[in-house]
């Protein structure tokens, strides 16, 4: 894995890891893991992260195939990235 690659990997990971924590959707899996098992609250809550993921994901490469190269940066404006 190139080392650019790998800074990217861990910019990301430490940008949506930290903002994640403080989340509100953290706060609500702590309720909910108070009151039922704590394995299925997880599994619950990592399986709904992972389906919203793809979900974004696919929006952004649907929006990217459909704007092209030239109209990226609207893309990125949207998506607040740089």
């Amino acid at each position: 894995m190139p080392v650019l690659e790998l800074a990217g990997f861990a910019t990301v990971l430490a940008v949506i890891g930290g903002l994640e924590l403080i989340d509100r959707t953290s706060f609500a899996l702590i309720g909910i893991a108070a009151r039922v098992r704590a394995l299925g609250a997880w599994l619950g809550g990592a399986s709904a992260f992972v389906v919203t993921t793809v979900i974004a994901v696919a929006i952004g490469a649907t929006l990217e195939g459909l704007l092209g190269p030239a109209r990226l940066d609207w893309l990125r404006v949207g998506g607040v990235c740089s």
